[in-house]
């Protein structure tokens, strides 16, 4: 019963705690609770103002104190300004209880207000608090301002890092409808890994005032259903050369009365041994992801879904991997699991493009030796139509895999070179490390060359022995050796050494001069019989070579042109792709005036002090970046 009740006053009994006993200041003024002057708190009974959430009237209290009370109160009421004030003097775990214990008797009737969260003084476990309570009155101009600026304070910008635990921070400050994301405060965060990603996608209003945003772009409704079909096309076109594939052992198995079985062997050989290794690399790259479950919970109420199994590929011939990966997307799709849709893609651009790289390429270079290369086999016999559908199908299933993977690789943020989600990447890397997946791509494109300089060299070495250019042939296998061998010290430098691709990418400026030399040099015939080798190793069924050139020398552009931009952006501190790429629609002075939030964000220092919880060795581990 209130102590205000008449009957209350006048009951006797024991001596009971009053409803309005609260942690006040030991002060005399109308507002004790905003004292400057607060020394140790004391208990005293004063009457609470509803409409301004107060406790005034001191003055008219019957005592002072809690001697000789004889009403039936119910709660306890803890000061919020008094136990602020006594946290950020000291600041351990009990005093993190009269906090929560203070805004445990505030509600929505009575929320906190601006003057009373500006007593936390910008201390984001406080500020916390108050937001994960419920009760902060979100209409309040200067509540508004004190939590914008205390979320602005956790990003250390101009640090380029951010610590592991500003993610829990900002779970809380996104619930709130008034927050807003800079620029550049949104650019770290997506470069940070995926799970603030997912969180920026579940808050939208937090996004910064811009035309686009790439995940907004990345995880639209569209773009979900080109993913879909994008993974039907892929599947069809594996299928499309897993059949050609067939078609070509059954046709030399059957080819001249069974003659050319060897051939169909040789065919099967190939397949087999791309069969082991595409299953050896999915295996290893599915597992090596980091998990996704802790950022995406298992829903109580449906079933949990997974990334497929990779073990399903171990059945040859028959695409299982892929099928299922079609099947959870689609899954994931209906039960909103970003992340795991993302790497579910992700294990569908990998497949296909280890598929090109160790199914494709292999078996078009195989049969392009056979159906040219191989004096032994009639002519009647060369280029049938199983060969010609094969050359379609890998040159169509390649191309596929190689813009999909490019693609996926260059539209998202905090991935690794497979395309899976990275999470608490910690600090921002280096501006060279933001093009990384140019590089990655420079990479796999670097394994048909390896398959091209093999045929070459296996092709000149074969006619060495002729007298007629000669050096011709020598020049072939020296140039095609020297490739191969470089390519392979790259690729044992990627797997041994853990260094930056982008640094690792400046290999492909010797590579491509290599491969320009080749080029320039089969063209250069100075013999007329020569022209007839030009046209065995670089005419006729060559195709699958001026792809992984052509691809090879236009992604040796982009890399460069992104150096280029780097080199600018280093020197002059200003960004020009997003006027090259999008000039209509997004705002150039973004990229040229910092605005009044990125200024604050940059000459701000964030204060470790504040970013501490209560109970740890020495008043809490430091939560704020080094």
């Amino acid at each position: 019963m209130p102590p205000d009740d008449p009957d209350s006053r006048n009951s006797e009994g024991p001596f009971e705690v009053p409803l309005d006993l609260v942690v006040i200041d030991p002060s005399q003024d109308r507002l004790l609770w905003n004292n400057p002057s607060t020394a140790q708190p004391v208990v005293k009974i004063a009457n609470q103002d509803a409409l301004n959430d107060s406790f005034m009237g001191a003055n008219d209290e019957t005592d002072s104190d809690v001697d000789g009370y004889d009403g039936e109160p119910n709660a306890y009421v803890v000061d919020l300004l008094s136990a602020l004030r006594g946290y950020q003097s000291n600041q351990s775990e009990p005093f993190g209880h009269l906090v929560a214990a203070a805004l445990a008797s505030r509600s929505k009737e009575m929320p906190v207000r601006g003057f009373e969260i500006a007593a936390a003084e910008h201390n984001p476990y406080l500020v916390r608090m108050i937001l994960d309570s419920g009760t902060l009155d979100e209409t309040d101009v200067e509540a508004q301002r004190n939590v914008q600026e205390t979320m602005d304070e956790l990003f250390s910008i101009n640090q380029g890092e951010l610590s592991p635990a500003i993610y829990e921070y900002l779970t809380s400050f996104f619930r709130m409808p008034f927050v807003r994301l800079s620029h550049k405060q949104y650019t770290l965060l997506k470069r940070s890994g995926f799970e603030y990603i997912k969180l920026m996608y579940d808050h939208q209003h937090v996004l910064p005032d811009e035309p686009l945003h790439s995940i907004l772009i990345n995880q639209s409704r569209a773009m979900q259903i080109i993913n879909l079909i994008f993974m039907i096309v892929q599947l069809c076109a594996i299928v499309f050369s897993t059949v050609a594939i067939a078609l070509v052992l059954v046709n030399w198995i059957l080819a001249n009365n069974g003659s050319l079985q060897s051939y169909g062997f040789y065919t099967l050989i190939v397949f087999g041994a791309g069969w082991a290794l595409n299953l050896i690399c999915i295996i290893c790259t599915v597992r090596t992801r980091q998990d996704e479950s802790q950022y995406e919970p298992r829903n109580e109420d449906g079933e949990y879904l997974l990334v497929p199994s990779p073990y399903v590929a171990v059945v040859p011939v028959l695409p299982l991997f892929d099928i299922f990966c079609l099947i959870a997307y689609f899954r994931a799709l209906r039960q909103k699991r970003m992340i795991l849709a993302h790497n579910i893609v992700a294990c569908s651009r990998v497949s296909s493009i280890f598929y090109a790289i160790i199914f494709a390429f292999p078996q078009l270079i195989t049969q392009a030796y056979f159906n040219n290369i191989e004096v032994s086999i009639d002519p009647v016999w060369r280029h049938r139509w199983p060969y010609i559908v094969l050359l379609v199908a890998a040159t169509a299933q390649w191309c596929v895999a190689l813009f999909g993977y490019a693609w996926f690789l260059l539209t998202h943020d905090s991935i690794d070179g497979f395309g899976f989600a990275c999470f608490d990447i910690g600090k921002e890397p280096h501006p060279l490390e933001r093009h990384s997946a140019v590089a990655h791509v420079l990479h796999y494109v670097m394994a048909s060359l390896l398959e091209t300089n093999i045929f070459l060299l296996a092709t000149a070495a074969i006619h060495l022995p002729m007298r007629i250019c000669n050096s011709y042939n020598i020049a072939i296998v020296v140039l095609s050796s020297i490739t191969i061998v470089y390519i392979l010290v790259v690729y044992i430098f990627i797997i041994l050494k853990e260094a930056s691709t982008v640094r690792i990418s400046f290999s492909c400026v010797p590579l491509l001069i290599i491969q320009l030399v080749l080029l320039i040099f089969s063209e250069r015939i100075d013999i007329a019989a020569c022209a007839a080798l030009r046209n065995l190793y670089f005419r006729q069924t060559f195709i699958f070579g001026y792809l992984s050139w052509g691809a090879y020398f236009l992604l040796f552009l982009l890399w460069l042109i992104l150096m280029i931009q780097w080199c600018v952006l280093w020197t002059t501190e200003v960004n020009f792709s997003p006027r090259l790429l999008w000039p209509l629609v997004r705002k150039d002075t973004r990229f040229t005036i910092p605005n009044k939030k990125d200024t604050y964000d940059s000459t701000s220092p964030t204060d470790s002090s504040n970013l501490t919880r209560p109970g740890d060795d020495g008043g809490g581990a430091a939560f704020a970046p080094s």
